[in-house]
């Protein structure tokens, strides 16, 4: 295994599906397959963007399953066909990067026809599958290992003009077999208290069935693709690619990490509402609620409420409960505990019961319309369920994310790996792999880039970016375009190191970047379009309006007023009504201090007043 593959797999990978595609490079068959492997791995970005596609950007909900039981309802078979071929074009006309993408797309689709809750829809399968799938990613280990040991599942190619279709449809047959095993069990206490330590056994073997049957199926589509091509690949320098990769992995394994602990609380938020209510509901995310509705219009035939009203059987009623842990461990971990510095002892402080010492006090901010539909009438922790009317914590301890940068470390080999690159010239034969080909494909994509910016004035496009509305001046009490990002908006220092990876700096930067292509590089669940849009907003209100603070141009973005001459004509009393609506939300999901919300009536006028004096 290459350096670039293990700092791939292990840093890179944020769910199950990402590490199937990447796992599956290693399977292929084809003659040139290492360097096939290599090519793919040296595009890795563009490869886990397409295998995050479907349900980041696309959001084709219905066409992530096909349900056996219903008549094969959904879409699977259509757009894995599709983006095979979508692969081989751009095999064959040696479109590397979009070669990758495509593979990954693909291997979504694939293993969302081996995972068995994609082939049929219950109240139980919604309420469970995203902790399913957040146990198969944090139990990669142990089902690696049972890969290992048994082999993985051969899944032969199939024959004829529809063969991709007919490979989803055997796939989800076969999968459509553990679709109740699953439920009878899925422990849903243990997934959403984070203890991953004891998985029953069987449900070990349901997931490497899953995964291991997607990873060869996926390589066997890779293969075959490949050959339709008739493409030779690339040569990489994948050494170098390894050595140049490593030093921005600390801060990709800080960001999966954050990312992973937002998976955790969110199945610790719908387990909360099961144990509460019996059901999952306020709490699904998007995917099983547009699933949930078209199953019920669509194959049940009865109104959603109705649906909502139907009663859950027994989740994990086969579950075989954890063996009690020996006294001499106790004592043991009682002793550790101990001697651990005083901070740890402090955070350890408000340990709980099993299930409930994982979850978190602070969960993700709500949307608007679980508000509506009565979402606080949920307790928001084990705490509150057991014991209504108890204190709620006021902000979210983030300690454990402290110091991810520079406390992340590489195994022995990995390390020695990097220490070799780093510490030792590159031999001609790493040189010579830097070929022709690559640099003439070098050399055509500058010119091609020298050629669009040619055909545009980019001093009049700075110029139309910041021109300011109504004969509006600049002046030194505004916001300068030369001003830092992180002076200008009020972000934590997780998203800052995003923005500052993605080159923006400056005010300028921001308002000069594309938003599509900045969330997509970005690539974070958190950071949306609409979130950059307001933050543009936010800035130019700045610059156009001198004197306000980041909170301020925060709080009239967020209450609709994104112009100087919006804010001129507005009333003191709609803005602060609007402005305090705003604040009370954000208090109340812990978002803001209550203390920084203290804003009246004059604070608006004053606002007003300074979009008057432009």
């Amino acid at each position: 295994m290459s350096l670039l593959e293990k700092l791939v797999a292990r840093h890179a990978c944020r769910t199950i599906h990402d590490v199937v595609a990447i796992v599956a490079l290693g399977h292929l068959q084809d003659d040139d397959s290492t360097r096939w492997k290599n090519l793919v791995l040296a595009n890795h970005d563009d490869l886990l963007r397409g295998v995050r596609a479907p349900q980041a950007k696309f959001k084709d909900f219905p066409n992530h399953v096909l349900h056996i039981r219903e008549g094969e309802w959904g879409g699977l078979r259509g757009e894995a066909t599709k983006w095979y071929a979508e692969a081989v074009a751009s095999l064959r006309a040696r479109k590397w990067h979009k070669a990758a993408y495509a593979f990954g797309v693909l291997g979504f689709y694939y293993a969302s026809a081996c995972h068995p809750l994609n082939t049929h829809q219950s109240e139980e399968k919604a309420a469970i599958k995203t902790a399913f799938d957040r146990v198969a990613f944090r139990a990669w280990s142990e089902i690696q290992l049972q890969l290992a040991e048994n082999g993985y599942p051969t899944v032969n190619r199939a024959q004829g003009r529809g063969f991709v279709s007919t490979m989803i449809v055997e796939a989800a047959t076969l999968s459509s077999n553990n679709y109740d095993a699953v439920i009878d069990t899925f422990d849903f206490a243990t997934a959403a208290s984070g203890d991953d330590s004891f998985i029953d056994a069987d449900l070990v073997d349901i997931y490497a069935d899953f995964v291991g049957r997607a990873v060869s199926g996926l390589a066997s589509l890779m293969d075959q693709a490949i050959d339709e091509a008739q493409q030779s690949p690339r040569k990489v320098p994948v050494k170098l690619l390894g050595y140049l990769a490593a030093p921005a992995m600390p801060f990709r394994a800080m960001k999966t990490k954050r990312q992973g602990k937002a998976a955790d609380r969110q199945v610790a938020r719908m387990f909360v509402e099961y144990e509460t209510s019996g059901k999952v509901l306020k709490r699904l995310p998007p995917e099983e609620r547009v699933l949930r509705k078209l199953y019920a219009e669509q194959i049940l035939r009865v109104s959603l409420k109705s649906l909502d009203q139907t009663a859950l059987t027994a989740i994990g009623r086969l579950v075989v409960e954890k063996p009690a842990e020996p006294e001499a461990n106790k004592a043991k971990s009682a002793e550790d505990t101990s001697a651990k510095p005083a901070a740890s002892k402090a955070r350890s402080k408000t340990k709980r019961s099993k299930t409930e010492s994982a979850l978190p006090a602070i969960l993700p901010e709500l949307e608007e319309d679980d508000d509506a539909a009565g979402e606080d009438n949920i307790p928001d922790t084990l705490d509150e369920m057991q014991a209504a009317g108890g204190d709620k914590t006021d902000t979210l301890d983030t300690s454990d994310l402290e110091g991810d940068e520079i406390e992340l470390e590489f195994d022995a080999d990995t390390q020695a790996q990097i220490d070799e690159g780093l510490n030792e010239p590159l031999d001609a034969d790493l040189e010579a792999e830097l070929t022709a080909e690559m640099e003439a494909e070098i050399a055509a994509e500058i010119a091609a880039e020298l050629a669009a910016e040619s055909e545009e004035d980019q001093d009049d496009e700075i110029d139309r970016e910041f021109a300011l509305e109504d004969n509006t001046e600049w002046s030194p009490g505004k916001l300068s375009p030369d001003a830092l990002v992180a002076d200008a908006l009020l972000l934590d220092e997780l998203i800052e190191n995003e923005l500052h990876a993605a080159g923006i700096m400056t005010v300028e930067d921001l308002l000069c970047v594309d938003v599509e292509e900045l969330t997509e590089f970005i690539d974070d669940e958190e950071i949306s379009e609409d979130m950059i849009t307001n933050w543009q907003s936010q800035v130019m209100l700045m610059m156009r309006v001198g004197g306000l603070r980041p909170l301020d141009a925060q709080i009239l973005i967020a209450t609709g007023i994104r112009t100087a001459d919006e804010l001129a004509s507005s009333s003191a009393s709609d803005v602060f009504k609007a402005a305090r609506s705003f604040l009370d939300r954000q208090i109340g999901n812990h978002l803001l201090d209550p203390e920084e919300a203290d804003i009246d009536e004059s604070d608006a006028q004053t606002w007003i007043d300074l979009a008057n004096q432009r």
